[in-house]
């Protein structure tokens, strides 16, 4: 009996010490290079991120943060036919500074994930995956929940653009 509790006792150690929630680097004041490619379905853009990690799925993860950070704070410009897009959240970056402590958290914990996915599974090849010094950088398109995040950011009893963005 002792050795059966000593046993699982080690079980929920090792299940306790492997289940960690995935987490995401976020600073407001990194640079990003996102811009409008196409517009979806009603209330979705995609947009095409050029991001730079130290591996090839670091850049992945930073493309979804940097999408979702530029969408939310900065807007993105357009590119070829498509008109910008303004951010989701009245007052930009001030809005930022102003609620610091909860968008840390949504974007360090990876709520905004549910914003924004990749436009494909496959992993980015060729001129779209190039090697910068010891890094990667990666071109990848990433379909942006714009309408969503609006909506879910009203939801928490923050000002939105989003009227402004419906008549995108």
């Amino acid at each position: 009996m002792k050795k059966l509790s000593v046993i699982l006792a080690l079980m929920m150690l090792c299940f306790a010490m492997g289940v960690e929630a995935k987490s995401y680097k976020f600073k407001i004041t990194d640079q990003r290079n996102v811009s409008i490619k196409r517009s979806g379905q009603q209330g979705m853009k995609i947009v095409e991120v050029v991001a730079v990690a130290g591996s090839v799925d670091g850049a992945l993860d930073k493309a979804l943060v940097d999408a979702a950070v530029a969408m939310t704070f900065d807007g993105v410009p357009g590119q070829g036919y498509m008109d910008p897009c303004p951010p989701v959240i009245k007052g930009g970056k001030a809005a930022y500074e102003a609620n610091k402590k909860w968008f840390d958290k949504f974007f360090k914990k990876g709520d905004f994930t549910q914003f924004v996915r990749r436009a494909t599974s496959e992993y980015p090849t060729g001129s779209d995956n190039i090697k910068v010094g010891g890094s990667r950088q990666v071109r990848v398109l990433i379909i942006v929940n714009w309408d969503g995040m609006a909506k879910y950011f009203e939801s928490q009893g923050m000002k939105t653009n989003i009227s402004n963005l419906l008549n995108y």
